[in-house]
């Protein structure tokens, strides 16, 4: 059986994908706007892992675009993804603890990026 991390990982690179391109924690210095950049931040439960059978942990979900319009709706499109995210993974039930939308923020240049912070909550 995979592990939960394992699964949600790949659920978040298949949906995010559909989005935009998606990359784990850093884009390459290839990449081309739109993309998507998503990290996890954060994971607190007893084994400190994302294998444990229950915790929470926070992902940053940065868009990135050449427009500030086009930053701000990829954005929100990853907003409501966040927003409706649940289902059962590896046996265990995910669902969605916040969604955060910061303000948009100049990235690296020429790029604007649009921030969502996501924290996800599972149990056994």
């Amino acid at each position: 059986m995979a592990s939960l991390e394992s699964t949600l990982f790949s659920t978040f690179q298949t949906a995010l994908g559909a989005i935009a391109t998606s990359y784990y924690e850093a884009a390459p210095a290839t990449a081309s706007a739109p993309y998507i950049v998503w990290s996890l931040v954060d994971s607190v439960n007893d084994g400190l892992s994302l294998n444990s059978r229950s915790g929470i942990a926070r992902f940053q979900i940065d868009c990135y675009h050449t427009t500030s319009t086009g930053a701000v709706g990829l954005r929100d499109s990853v907003a409501r993804w966040a927003e409706a995210f649940r289902g059962t993974y590896s046996n265990v039930d995910v669902f969605k603890d916040s969604v955060t939308e910061r303000s948009l923020r100049r990235g690296e240049d020429p790029l604007y990026r649009g921030v969502v912070d996501f924290t996800l909550t599972w149990r056994e």
